[in-house]
């Protein structure tokens, strides 16, 4: 356990995981989903729009795709929602087919591991 974080921590590293509410998790996510949209929307129009543009990002191409890879939250888009009583899987908004196949193989995951029993004897344990 780290401890509290500020907002603008989230996406320092400082932590690998951030447990939050719901309403603020939700806050979070979509006001960085839309900076991340303002943010590349700008780079395509104002930096690779333009003849010059088009030449550079094809120089940059290969930084480009580790960066635009990296950033890729296909992989992390599912996660079990904890505090109800079964498994339940959370996913985004916009999740295209592979994603909502990432949403079931995280709820088999969770059934195959025996998630909730192992959540339930920590915290008995920690009690």
């Amino acid at each position: 356990f780290y401890g509290n974080i500020e907002g603008r921590d989230v996406t320092r590293g400082i932590t690998d995981i951030c447990v939050t509410d719901g309403f603020t998790g939700n806050v979070l996510a979509k006001g960085m989903e839309g900076v991340v949209d303002v943010f590349v929307e700008g780079i395509r129009r104002d930096i690779f729009g333009g003849p010059l543009g088009k030449v550079a990002g094809l120089i940059a191409l290969g930084g480009i795709s580790k960066f635009r890879s990296r950033m890729d939250y296909d992989p992390y888009v599912s996660a079990p929602l904890l505090g109800v009583a079964g498994i339940s899987v959370v996913t985004h908004g916009r999740a295209r087919a592979n994603m909502m196949r990432r949403a079931i193989e995280v709820a088999e995951r969770a059934v195959s591991t025996r998630l909730l029993d192992a959540l339930g004897e920590g915290v008995a344990s920690a009690a």
